[in-house]
């Protein structure tokens, strides 16, 4: 698309595509590029405004095709066939992205389809895990099972181990928590909630020593009374 945008604004008869393809990169540019976000590898809503470029060609050229190439043969069957075609277009894209919407009323939902889509996604699995918590009661069960998935899926998503650990931590099961906080923090050295989290689980299993190290840690990196009276 970029190749085509340059050769098409490089030609007198092309320009105005080629005009349309700045205007997308331009619009899409600030929220994917100039400013990452790393938290976010993909993001759909960042796509919608650029689209707005997208749409503008796609209206230029059905009138371009109506106007100088079926104008001159039956107009009226013309017109009627596009009438058709665009009411189909459109009623296509609405039972869509009606589909699509309905699946933001449910964080359980939505991330079940980031799962089913994106098998090797960690992200899509501690997502949903995470919604599965905050249900009502909290389906602790059921996200530790989701996150054991993950990990098996993409063992390099180091949120769904430091997950697991906080589930297994509340189950009073801290020789896991501990092995998976080890592993968050293999995978992430110095992820501060991991290291507080280890500091305190060392701490309950008589290991005070071991603790303190951990806590100096959160201690040198957050200036607060809690992080440190631990």
């Amino acid at each position: 698309l970029a190749a085509a945008t340059v050769a098409s604004i490089t030609s007198r008869r092309w320009r105005p595509i080629g005009f349309v393809g700045i205007w997308f990169f331009f619009l899409l540019a600030p929220s994917s590029s100039f400013v990452p976000i790393h938290t976010e590898i993909a993001a759909e809503r960042r796509i919608y405004l650029a689209l707005a470029a997208v749409f503008v060609a796609v209206a230029a050229g059905v009138a371009t095709l109506y106007e100088h190439r079926l104008a001159g043969t039956n107009a009226h069957s013309v017109r009627r066939t596009v009438t058709v075609l665009l009411v189909m277009v459109v009623l296509t894209l609405t039972v869509l992205a009606t589909r699509r919407s309905a699946q933001y009323r449910s964080l359980e939902v939505r991330w079940r389809d980031a799962v089913r889509v994106t098998p090797l996604n960690g992200r899509a699995y501690d997502n949903l895990a995470s919604a599965l918590l905050r249900d009502e009661p909290a389906r602790i069960a059921e996200a530790d099972s989701v996150l054991q998935l993950g990990t098996s899926r993409d063992s390099t998503f180091m949120p769904a181990y430091y997950r697991r650990a906080t589930i297994a931590a509340s189950r009073n099961d801290l020789p896991l928590a501990e092995s998976l906080l080890v592993k968050a923090l293999d995978l992430e050295p110095g992820y501060a909630p991991a290291v507080d989290r280890l500091g305190r689980v060392l701490l309950a299993t008589g290991r005070p020593r071991e603790a303190a190290h951990y806590f100096s840690m959160v201690a040198a990196t957050q200036l607060s009374a809690e992080a440190f009276t631990r």
